[in-house]
């Protein structure tokens, strides 16, 4: 009798399991959204942020369609993409901004021709805004990063071409306080700096080594674009600089915009670029892993089902694993179409997925979230606006990028 009541118990206990995993499993199905964001005017994002409430803050440009002004755009939605604020930030003609989110989960924007700073807080509140005109006056912000103290620094570019040939960084305070700009000029002898390049920036807290990446070009001849290569350039702690340019293959493809520099686990760099060939043959997408001495560990080429396939962000994932988002470029004939794909630390391939076959866009950006689950931000204009115009659109998706 008392074998009979523990099988018993045994065969109800394993019902409630069953029974709680299927309706967990139920649960995490219908959490799944596909959102779109549209309005009257045209909407590019650029950016999503998870807010502290378990919703999303997307960042972008919105054309204000007076006077071909566009102006910084922010969105904040509920965890199921449900629009709950849009606000925009007048700034002008802002073509270029750059954003990351400070250790007190507060937004640091550069606005790349404004030379301007702004740091916003997660319920779309203006903190500040600082005004900076590094000289020469022809320098562009770039992509900001927030050192292990909390300071902000913001590479700097050349608006022509980096004819001049030289490296600008400048420094401020959280409070958005000025420190210092730092100047170093013929970095890169030989080559000339492709402009906005000095967009891609690192450093090494425990070093304090600054790392700048982009592409270059050979003089004398500044337009001759069809030799470009990928450049690493290092300043050490007591300002001495090393460069490396990479001696790419295929040469054929020789068109390459360098996307951005990740660092990872093991104190490597991540150089993720797209490559476009000469001729009218197919882009790659080009990731670059080196060590801290800028020596190259591997080089890997990404294309999905034979088409160009280019990129937007690379993230490291909580299995150590990275996932790339882009899009595929559309034809006469096709859409352009957002992917991701997931590749382990040594570059391999481990799925692709693309969204989805009715929908015209690119995915910009993209989050792990809870559960493993992914939020993809992506841009179309599929929706609302028609042909004319952009519109926003967020899905989120299982941990393999299904919906």
């Amino acid at each position: 009798m008392r074998h009979f009541f523990i099988f018993v118990l045994s065969i109800f206990l394993l019902s409630i399991n069953v029974s709680c995993n299927k309706s967990s499993e139920t649960a995490s199905q219908s959490s799944k959204f596909f959102k779109t964001i549209s309005t009257s005017k045209d909407e590019v994002g650029q950016y999503i942020f998870q807010h502290s409430d378990g919703g999303y803050v997307i960042f972008g440009i919105i054309d204000s369609l007076q006077n071909d002004r566009k102006h910084l755009l922010f969105i904040r939605t509920d965890a199921h993409g449900n629009l709950l604020q849009r606000k925009m930030f007048p700034t002008d003609i802002f073509e270029g901004a750059y954003i990351i989110k400070d250790p007190e989960g507060k937004f640091i924007v550069t606005h790349s021709q404004g030379r301007a700073i702004f740091k916003i807080d997660e319920n779309g509140n203006l903190l500040f805004r600082t005004q900076h005109s590094p000289s020469p006056a022809n320098m562009y912000f770039s992509a900001p990063y927030i050192d292990g103290n909390g300071n902000n620094y913001f590479s700097c570019s050349d608006g022509y071409y980096g004819i001049d040939n030289y490296c600008f960084l400048s420094q401020f305070a959280p409070t958005g306080a000025f420190i210092k700009d730092d100047f170093w000029q013929g970095v890169v002898a030989k080559w000339h700096i492709k402009i906005l390049t000095f967009n891609i920036f690192n450093i090494d807290d425990k070093t304090g080594d600054k790392y700048f990446c982009g592409s270059c070009f050979p003089k004398p001849d500044w337009t001759k674009k069809d030799e470009e290569k990928i450049y690493e350039l290092k300043v050490s702690k007591d300002s001495s600089v090393q460069v490396h340019i990479y001696n790419l293959q295929p040469t054929e493809y020789n068109y390459r915009e360098v996307i951005q520099h990740l660092a990872t686990r093991d104190d490597g760099l991540l150089i993720l670029a797209n490559t476009t060939p000469k001729n009218k043959d197919l882009g790659f997408i080009q990731i670059i892993k080196t060590d801290k001495g800028m020596n190259e560990v591997w080089n890997k080429y990404y294309q999905i089902h034979h088409t160009s396939s280019f990129a937007n962000k690379l993230i490291l994932l909580k299995d150590g694993n990275y996932l790339l988002c882009g899009f595929t470029q559309g034809t006469a004939n096709t859409n352009a179409q957002p992917f991701i794909i997931k590749i382990d630390p040594n570059g391999n391939e481990i799925w692709e997925q693309i969204y989805p076959g009715t929908i015209a866009g690119e995915a910009i950006d993209c989050l792990e979230i809870e559960k493993d689950n992914l939020i993809i931000l992506c841009n179309t204009n599929s929706f609302g606006m028609g042909k004319s115009g952009n519109d926003i659109f967020l899905f989120k998706t299982d941990k393999e990028g299904k919906l």
